[in-house]
């Protein structure tokens, strides 16, 4: 993917990716020239300094309500959204901000971000706990815990479950059940990959990110019939992390934080979620 760049009435053509290393404190209108409908979008630029982080999440995401977050979990936000949606100039964020009450109400669930209801906006929203970035180890290493306190627990049930059934010679589905769900859960040996993410909030960053490009192409269904076509199952699933078999919504953030982390996941998935980004690019 190409961009046309009109700086002082001067149309050039620079790859995607050089956008971010033009160093010049002006502001430029980058046009889309995608297979989708292009637009203008306005880009922040330097020319010999690196550009703070806040000013590199605007250069992207247009309103930023990040109040009293440090330098270095800008950077990390930053990060995140250059690796993403930073690449795909036809896809727009209209913000992202803190949770608020507002916003934790709607949604209710603890999650450590999430995409809210667009609330007649059609770009979408990228909400961030501020405790969970302010202590992202902490809550990660909390969140570990309990996702191994519960595999042991399943397995636990699963075990006895087996056991119980086996006593008996008139249920052998049940027997075939549980050991299916044992082998399922044994091959999870994850919560989430942002777990192993140098950068755990950069981590969630991409991952969230990657729902904002899903919910703004309309990549669900697409993804949904790369998954059929593939053949994967839900152990497959499974294997991502544990998130990734909630639904394929969170497979699809999963693995493309899986994909730029470099981490082994099923080459089924990674056909499935390759074929359906190549119908943005």
């Amino acid at each position: 993917m190409k961009v046309e760049i009109n700086l002082n009435n001067k149309e050039i053509i620079i790859p995607i990716g050089s956008v971010k290393k033009m160093l010049q404190s002006k502001r430029i209108y980058v046009k889309g020239t995608s297979k989708r409908k292009a637009h203008w979008r306005t880009v922040k630029v330097g020319t010999t300094e690196e550009s703070s982080p806040l000013t590199r999440i605007k250069a992207i995401v247009p309103n930023v309500h990040l109040d009293g977050a440090t330098s270095d979990q800008l950077n990390s936000i930053a990060e995140g959204i250059e690796e993403t949606i930073g690449k795909f100039p036809d896809v727009e964020v209209d913000s992202i901000g803190w949770a608020t009450d507002i916003d934790d109400q709607s949604y209710g669930l603890p999650d450590a971000a999430y995409l809210p209801q667009n609330r007649g906006n059609p770009k979408p929203r990228i909400i961030l706990r501020k405790e969970v970035a302010t202590n992202v180890t902490e809550w990660t290493n909390k969140s570990i815990k309990k996702f191994n306190a519960r595999k042991e627990s399943n397995i636990e049930y699963y075990n006895d479950m087996i056991k119980g059934y086996e006593s008996w010679d008139d249920y052998p589905e049940e027997v075939k059940k549980y050991k299916g769900m044992l082998d399922d859960i044994n091959v999870c040996s994850r919560l989430f990959i942002a777990t192993e993410s140098e950068d755990k909030l950069k981590g969630i960053m991409i991952h969230e990110c990657y729902h904002a490009i899903d919910e703004q192409m309309k990549l669900e269904n697409i993804f949904l019939e790369q998954l059929k076509k593939a053949g994967v199952t839900k152990r497959d699933q499974m294997v991502v992390s544990d998130y990734a078999s909630s639904k394929e919504t969170e497979l699809w953030a999963e693995t493309g934080l899986a994909m730029i982390l470099g981490i082994d996941i099923p080459d089924s998935i990674k056909e499935a979620f390759k074929n359906t980004m190549e119908t943005i690019q």
